[in-house]
């Protein structure tokens, strides 16, 4: 693999070139299995956060996996629609039963992936 930002040859698994310190990376993936307690058709989501212009605007792109592995549903979010899925989440925080630090740690983590 070539470093985009200096042309430097990098190790695939490095997350920054060793020669210029650029990002290597074009998304940032999260997975989440089901609730093993609930019934539904879904096996599990994964949720990507697209930087790369290359593929496409910035963008919140979150897969559903059914019981076969294999990806049933897509759906990509704008900035505008992602943020408005984070206040929807945060709001939900309240009867969580988890402590108000770590809703809030995570739920900043998530927005913290949108470019600044």
């Amino acid at each position: 693999m070539v470093c985009r930002s200096c042309g430097q040859s990098v190790e695939r698994e490095h997350r920054y070139c060793p020669w210029c310190a650029a990002p290597q990376r074009r998304k940032v993936v999260a997975l989440f299995p089901p609730h093993p307690d609930v019934e539904a058709s879904g096996r599990g989501l994964r949720v990507s956060r697209y930087f790369d212009p290359a593929d496409g605007p910035p963008h919140t792109r979150m897969s559903i996996y059914g019981a076969d592995g294999r990806v049933t549903c897509v759906v990509a979010l704008d900035d505008s629609t992602d943020g408005g899925l984070t206040r929807f989440l945060e709001s939900l925080g309240a009867g969580s039963g988890l402590p108000h630090r770590r809703r809030t740690g995570v739920l900043d983590r998530l927005a913290g992936w949108r470019l600044r």
